[in-house]
């Protein structure tokens, strides 16, 4: 049965209304007792993992007859996973559930093998996440289908003689891939609007936090509610609306100390007076090796007139880094390691607010973001920078 997008959020007001107000969790009750029941008899204990601030919690919870239970303290309403026979990694496992954990008495019921049909009661932000469930479920049915049917497409490319059918065909799908994710984008953005009393709507801006620019989650973290601002999903899109600001174009490049590939201490403060191009990279980077080539030219044509190439690699480990920048034969200009397990917390990488690699930022000669590209800022080419460059020299 095809349900329209009208449909959808028609569906969404009337379930609104039903929604208890998630304000009414009060903040200084930061304690959750979580009691369940299993029915099933190969599983002998549970593990619920959940955030307290920074830390994940692993609690391993024994299961006597059918039933569990455990106590916690958290500050607000979190997603939280629990595990029990699992029989393989991922989210698919029929043993894996995530579920809103709120600082309250929660029960959940759980069939061995069928944790995905678990029936959680007191948690009200998981009422609210199951309903919107209902909703957007069946567009990521739809998504899965798409995927499917794009994997079928790749395996016959290379039998596929005709090439510009087969291109076309890619073209078809990779567009209604899009056209089904921006409906659940526009679904799920459209809840958080008319819900900031609700910590799903915290959640839901904090996933989309690291999907769609920062400009545009700014309208909707400022409609979030004062509590719901206090919230731990809050918090951290605050954060990264912060650290986007002071990375912005026309703010001061900001400082760090490390050590270069030669083992050197290294400093920004070096090249004070000269422009420099910071380029985030990694060897398993595809199409950061091919740009190599057009960096190379740039740094021929502009190193004289006063343009330094600083590369900051996220390989996953320093010797695979050294490999390749000898490999690839870019050791003319100067190389930082980063690595891809430092890409969190107060890593260079995360300080100047990048998303995604290849990512290019330019500094001017008074250590000032002059420019963002690729993906430190998606709406600029290489090209973009190669026209920043050619005016600015």
């Amino acid at each position: 049965m095809k349900i329209t997008l009208s449909k959808y959020l028609i569906l969404i007001l009337l379930f609104s209304c039903s929604c208890q107000n998630s304000k009414s969790i009060q903040q200084d009750d930061e304690e959750f007792t979580l009691t369940g029941e299993v029915i099933g008899s190969n599983t002998k204990q549970i593990i619920l993992t959940y955030r307290k601030n920074a830390n994940f919690i692993n609690d391993t919870i024994f299961v006597h007859n059918g039933k569990f239970r455990t106590k916690g303290i958290i500050s607000s309403p979190i997603m939280a996973y629990l595990k029990g026979n699992i029989k393989k990694k991922g989210t698919s496992d029929p043993n894996y559930y995530s579920f809103f954990l709120e600082p309250k008495k929660i029960n959940i019921s759980l069939v061995e093998d069928k944790f995905k049909q678990a029936k959680v009661i007191g948690s009200v932000t998981q009422n609210e996440y199951e309903r919107l469930k209902l909703v957007v479920d069946p567009l990521k049915e739809e998504v899965k289908l798409i995927n499917k049917d794009a994997k079928a497409l790749r395996a016959t490319k290379k039998s596929n003689t005709d090439k510009n059918f087969y291109n076309e065909k890619l073209k078809e799908i990779s567009q209604k891939y899009s056209i089904k994710n921006n409906e659940i984008k526009a679904i799920q953005l459209k809840y958080v609007k008319k819900h900031p009393n609700s910590y799903l709507s915290a959640y839901l801006l904090d996933i989309y936090s690291s999907k769609i620019s920062i400009n545009e989650i700014k309208p909707y973290y400022s409609n979030l509610s004062p509590e719901i601002k206090t919230s731990f999903y809050a918090k951290r899109i605050k954060s990264k609306i912060e650290l986007a600001e002071n990375s912005e174009i026309g703010k001061p490049t900001p400082l760090f100390i490390t050590n270069d590939i030669e083992g050197e201490e290294f400093s920004l403060e070096m090249y004070k007076g000269k422009y420099v191009l910071l380029d985030f990279w990694a060897d398993w980077c595809v199409p950061c090796i091919k740009r190599f080539p057009d960096l190379k030219s740039i740094y021929e044509k502009y190193n004289s007139k006063g343009l330094e190439i600083v590369g900051l690699s996220l390989d996953k480990n320093i010797e695979s880094w050294k490999k390749s920048v000898k490999k690839n034969n870019i050791n003319t200009w100067n190389h930082i390691y980063i690595g891809r397990q430092n890409v969190k917390g107060d890593s260079i990488f995360k300080s100047f607010n990048v998303r995604t690699i290849p990512a290019l930022i330019l500094i001017n000669k008074d250590g000032i973001i002059e420019g963002r590209f690729l993906g430190a800022d998606n709406k600029y080419k290489f090209s973009d920078l190669e026209q920043k460059l050619n005016e600015i020299f």
